[in-house]
């Protein structure tokens, strides 16, 4: 069997407050930001308990427990409420780590527009 060991050298920025909004590691000198995720069903829209695995956060449960869905959705919460405590998940993230983040944002107009060719271009 071969076995691989991960060398963790990242640092955890454990020295980073969770109160503040944002603010420098004191042990690798980052830039940290402090953010609230929660994760929420996308077919009744109900808060799910998550978790975060491999710097993913995933629900806990594969399945809702109110409608049965696997589909889910993840909110960035700008403040947290105490009724919301049990659901939220807290995540210290650095440039590099939103940089790397798979999240892409999509949104459909309603209105149509007409878009107009241009034949010849010069330059």
């Amino acid at each position: 069997m071969n076995f691989v060991f991960f060398n963790k050298k990242t640092c955890m920025h454990n020295e980073v407050s969770p109160y503040l909004d944002s603010g420098y590691c004191p042990d690798c000198g980052e830039y940290v930001y402090c953010n609230w995720y929660m994760v929420r069903c996308r077919c009744c829209n109900i808060k799910r308990v998550g978790i975060i695995h491999n710097n993913i956060i995933l629900p806990k449960n594969k399945f809702c427990t109110n409608c049965g869905s696997s589909d889910f959705y993840i909110v960035k919460l700008q403040k947290i409420n105490f009724i919301d405590l049990k659901y939220a998940i807290f995540k210290k993230e650095t440039n590099n780590d939103i940089l790397k983040s798979d999240i892409s944002i999509y949104w459909v107009d309603d209105k149509e527009e007409n878009l107009k060719t241009i034949s010849q271009l010069s330059f």
